[in-house]
């Protein structure tokens, strides 16, 4: 139910749920977000950035910031505020890092 309502409300990602049966826990799921992502949509932007900061074992994504710092830019070209925000933190902690 929730994913036929999150595609009546305009989420892809509910309508591919629904159509073909694949969830974040599917292998299929992390390029699934690439593609998105690359096609501009913004909130396969954020998963990937969170995934890719925070790690996300059940897709065996390991921790890369740098990486989620290029989603999280994507993101804020996309006009998402708080992805903006993030990589102003992400930019700072990564230079006190290094």
């Amino acid at each position: 139910k929730l994913y036929k309502l999150a595609c009546k409300l305009g989420e892809k990602r509910g309508c591919y749920t629904m159509d073909v049966g694949i969830d974040d826990y599917d292998p299929r799921y992390i390029p699934l977000m690439g593609d998105w992502c690359d096609k501009g949509d913004l909130g396969a932007c954020e998963f990937l950035a969170t995934a890719w900061e925070t790690g996300d074992r059940a897709q065996h994504v390991p921790i890369d910031r740098r990486r989620a710092l290029e989603l999280y830019r994507k993101a804020c070209q996309l006009e998402s505020r708080a992805s903006c925000d993030r990589v102003f933190e992400l930019t700072q902690e990564l230079d006190r890092a290094d």
